[in-house]
C-alpha cells in the first residue's frame, strides 16, 4: 500500500523539502560538516561602544552562549551537548569532553558518549561501557555490555549475564532479573516482566506490582500508566489521581491534559479537574516546548532527561538484548520491511538516540519489542526509523516498520491500535506522503498472532491534482472523487476543476461514506516517549 501511494502522488513531482532542507543522505551523514574552531571566553565584563560614553553601550556580564568561534584552535566540531558545565563533542566519527572555555578534557576517543551526570560520564570504547569523572579519568572501569547514566545516585548495568545498578564508587547496589528496566526519577523506576509494567524502588524492591501495559516516569508526584491502550495516572502508591480512561495524557508546564476521542480534561498534578482558563501560568503545548537537543546553541540550563532517563533492555530475553546491542543482524523481515529500514536493521548507528519499549499484546510468550531510532544532530528534517519485533521460532522477526522524514511530513512510523468494538489491541502504521502533485495520509493495520503479522486493513486519503489522472478515469469514476467540501464530482464539474481528493480502503477506491465508516471503527493510541 505504501509503495502505491509514494509512487501514485511523487513520480510527477520535485521533492522540493529535500532539496530546501539539505535532508540527509543515505547514510544520514550532515551534508555540509563545516570545521567549527573553539576560543576561550572571557567572562570579565566588556564594553561595545559606538563612541565614548554612548549611551548605546551594551554590558556583557555573563557567559554567553554558544561559545566564541574563532579561527585560533583548531577542533572540529559536528554537535555538542553542555550539561553540568562541560561539553560533550562529537567530530563526525568520535565523541570526546571540554570545558566551557574550550579546554580539553578527553580527546576524540569515545564510540558512544553521553552527557555529564552527576558527575559522571557514561563513555564507549571497543564495544564496552564505562564512566569517566570530570577531570577524564575512568573511574568506572570500561567492562559493561551497557549502562545507563546515573539518575538520583543509581546507574542501570549490563554484562552478558547480569543486570542491576551502580553505586557511584563502581560497586552493584543489586541486580534484577525483568525484562527492561529505566532510570530512577523521584526515588522509582519502572520496570517490565513479561510485557506488563511495575514500579521498583531504590533497593531493588518492587514498589509497585506490574500491573500495566505501559508506564511512564514519576514526575511531580504522578506516573502516566495505560491499561489496554487507556491511559491515567498513578502516584507513588499506586492509587489512580486521574482515571485509566483516556486514550492520550500529557503534561503542561503546570497541569495536565487528558484527551479521549473529541473529548478534551484537564488536571492539576493533585489530580482535580478544572478549566485552563483558571491557570494563569499554564502556556505551551508539546510542540512549543524547548527540544533537548541543540547545534552549539540554547542555554546551559537546557533538560537533559530525554538523553539521560532510559528503558533499557536487559538480557534476559537474549534475542531482543542481541538485536539491540548489534550482535545480531539477521532478522525476518519482508521485502517492504527491508525498504523502511535500509540503514537500521542492524542498530549499528551511534549517532542515534535508541528508544526500546516492550510491550505485551498475547497476554503469554515473549512480549513485543518497540525500537526507534531519533538522531542526536537535531537537524530540520530528521531522518528516524521505527520498527515492532516479535521472536518466532527462536528467531527476532521485523512485523512492521517505518522510516520517515520528520520535518517534510513525509513517512510512516509504528503504531498500535485498538479495535473500538472489541477492544483488541493491533498493531500497524501510520504515514503521510507528498509532494508537487498532491499529499496523502494513510495506514495499516495488522492482525498479529504467535510472532507474525499479516495485514488486515489500510486506508488512505489522497489529495491531488487531476493531472496525475488520466482524462477517461476521471469521467469514469467521477462520482467517486470529492471537491474539498467532501462533495462528490459529476462528469461535469470534474473537467472544470484542478484537484481532486479520494478515498482508498484495502486499494480500491470507496465512497467517504464507506471511508468514514472503516475509520470510526479503529484508534491509534500514542506510545509513552
Amino acid at each position: 500500500m505504501r509503495e502505491k501511494i509514494h509512487i501514485l502522488l511523487l513520480i510527477t513531482s520535485i521533492l522540493l523539502p529535500c532539496m530546501i532542507s539539505g535532508c540527509s543522505s543515505e547514510d544520514n551523514t550532515i551534508e555540509e560538516s563545516s570545521e567549527i574552531i573553539v576560543e576561550e571566553y572571557n567572562t570579565e565584563e566588556t564594553e561595545h561602544t559606538k563612541e565614548d560614553n554612548s549611551e548605546d553601550a551594551i554590558e556583557i556580564n555573563e557567559p554567553q552562549y554558544p561559545m566564541l568561534i574563532t579561527p585560533t584552535l583548531t577542533k572540529q566540531i559536528d554537535f555538542a551537548i553542555e550539561s553540568e558545565d562541560i561539553f560533550c563533542i562529537y567530530n563526525g566519527e568520535k565523541y570526546g569532553y571540554m570545558t566551557q572555555s574550550g579546554q580539553e578534557i578527553t580527546d576524540y576517543i569515545y564510540d558512544v558518549a553521553f552527557p555529564f551526570s552527576e558527575g559522571l560520564a557514561c563513555v564507549n570504547r571497543n564495544g564496552k561501557y564505562g564512566f569517566i569523572d570530570t577531570d577524564g579519568n575512568e573511574t568506572i572501569p570500561l567492562i559493561y555490555e551497557d549502562v545507563a547514566p546515573f539518575q538520583e545516585g543509581l546507574a542501570y548495568f549490563s554484562t552478558e549475564k547480569e543486570y542491576g545498578f551502580l553505586e557511584k564508587d563502581g560497586t552493584v547496589a543489586f541486580y534484577l532479573e525483568c525484562d527492561s528496566v529505566s532510570s530512577f526519577q523521584e526515588g522509582l523506576a519502572y520496570f517490565s516482566l513479561d510485557g506488563k509494567y511495575g514500579y521498583i524502588d531504590k533497593k531493588g524492591q518492587i514498589a509497585l506490582e506490574p500491573a500495566y501495559s505501559d508506564a511512564d516516569y514519576f514526575e511531580n508526584g504522578l506516573a502516566f500508566v495505560e491499561i489496554d491502550g487507556f491511559k491515567g495516572a498513578i502516584n507513588a502508591n499506586g492509587e489512580e489521581i486521574i482515571p485509566v480512561e483516556y486514550d492520550n495524557i500529557y503534561r503542561l508546564n503546570d497541569y495536565i491534559v487528558a484527551e479521549l476521542e473529541d473529548k478534551t480534561e484537564y488536571y492539576t498534578f493533585s489530580g482535580d479537574e478544572f478549566s485552563p482558563a483558571e491557570s494563569e501560568t499554564g502556556t505551551g503545548t508539546d510542540d512549543e516546548q524547548q527540544e533537548n537537543i541543540f547545534l552549539l546553541e540554547g542555554n546551559k540550563n537546557i533538560d537533559l532527561s530525554s538523553i539521560l532517563l532510559k528503558n533499557a533492555i536487559t538480557p534476559r530475553i537474549e534475542q531482543y538484548w542481541n538485536l539491540i546491542h548489534r550482535n545480531n543482524a539477521d532478522i525476518i523481515m519482508d521485502e517492504q520491511e527491508e525498504i523502511n529500514l535500509p540503514n537500521f536493521s542492524s542498530w549499528s548507528r551511534y549517532d542515534y538516540i535508541k528508544q526500546t519499549k516492550l510491550y505485551d499484546l498475547e497476554q503469554s510468550g515473549f512480549p513485543i519489542l518497540y525500537c526507534k531510532e531519533v538522531p542526536i544532530i537535531d537537524e530540520m528534517f530528521p531522518m528516524s526509523a521505527s520498527a515492532l519485533y516479535a521472536i518466532k521460532d527462536d528467531q527476532v522477526q521485523c512485523l512492521v516498520s517505518g522510516y520517515e522524514c520528520g520535518g517534510s511530513l513525509r513517512g510512516d512510523y509504528v503504531c498500535f491500535w485498538r479495535d473500538k468494538e472489541s477492544g483488541e489491541i493491533l498493531i500497524g502504521y501510520q504515514g503521510a506522503a507528498g509532494g508537487f502533485g498532491g499529499f496523502s495520509n494513510y495506514s495499516g493495520i495488522y492482525d498479529y498472532q504467535n510472532g507474525a503479522a499479516s495485514e488486515k486493513l489500510s486506508y488512505v486519503w489522497i489529495g491531488q491534482t487531476t493531472g496525475n489522472y488520466s482524462q477517461e478515469e476521471l469521467l469514469e469514476n467521477a462520482s467517486m472523487f470529492y471537491d474539498d467540501n467532501d462533495v462528490p464530482y459529476t462528469k461535469e464539474t470534474i473537467q472544470e476543476t484542478e484537484t481532486v481528493n479520494e478515498y482508498l480502503v484495502n486499494d480500491e477506491r470507496v465512497s467517504i461514506d464507506i471511508y468514514e465508516n472503516i475509520c470510526s471503527k479503529y484508534q491509534y493510541f500514542k506510545l509513552f516517549k
